[in-house]
């Protein structure tokens, strides 16, 4: 969805803040209530529905049986705003949405991993089963290896970390062990990180 170009939001400092503000304001008069837990998100408690707002970019999800009010908001939202509707929801934000036959959802950012792996020269690495070997043992001292190249060492790190807060907390133990060798990392750690 697109926000409409008005004089009152373009080219100001406060623009944002003034955007905002209505949307906010709008959404509240279509029966939406903020979410305790993230101020972009709207809930319409009668009915399910759930509203995520990013920016000019706007999430609605529903049960089937809300698929009438649903629509409702979605003509509501297109009389006052310029909107494109994608239909069905495959990609939010950079996350993949994935439903099976029985509309079970999952999440996932295979696209973000491979342009991760590709820089590092990594497109034909294994598949481990856990994200780090418990027999590894990771020093902060170790005379008897090289040094690695500590922006190198950074950069996967980093983009693992991305990863860690989208869509797979269950590698964020072993990002956090990671990154207590960011300023000089060996070459055990750069293997381990890989």
């Amino acid at each position: 969805m697109s926000r409409p170009a008005t004089k009152s939001t373009l080219g100001l400092k406060q623009a944002p803040h003034l955007w905002y503000r209505r949307i906010n304001a709008f959404l509240l008069s279509l029966d939406f209530v903020k979410s305790e837990a993230d101020q972009n998100l709207y809930i319409r408690n009668k009915s399910s529905i759930l509203l995520l707002l990013y920016v000019d970019n706007v999430l609605l999800t529903y049960p089937p049986q809300a698929t009438k009010e649903a629509e409702e908001i979605k003509t509501a939202l297109a009389a006052t705003y310029k909107i494109t509707s994608l239909g069905s929801t495959r990609q939010f934000l950079g996350i993949e949405i994935y439903r099976n036959k029985n509309r079970k959802i999952s999440l996932g950012e295979g696209w973000f991993i491979d342009s991760v792996v590709k820089p590092f020269h990594m497109e034909k690495a294994y598949n481990a089963t856990t994200a780090l070997d418990d027999k590894v043992k990771l020093d902060l001292v170790n005379e008897t290896e090289g040094r690695a190249d500590p922006r190198e060492y950074q950069a996967i790190e980093g983009s693992l970390m991305c990863i860690v807060l989208a869509t797979r907390p269950d590698i964020s133990f072993a990002v956090a062990a990671l990154r207590r060798y960011n300023p000089k990392p060996f070459t055990s750690h750069l293997t381990a990180a890989r």
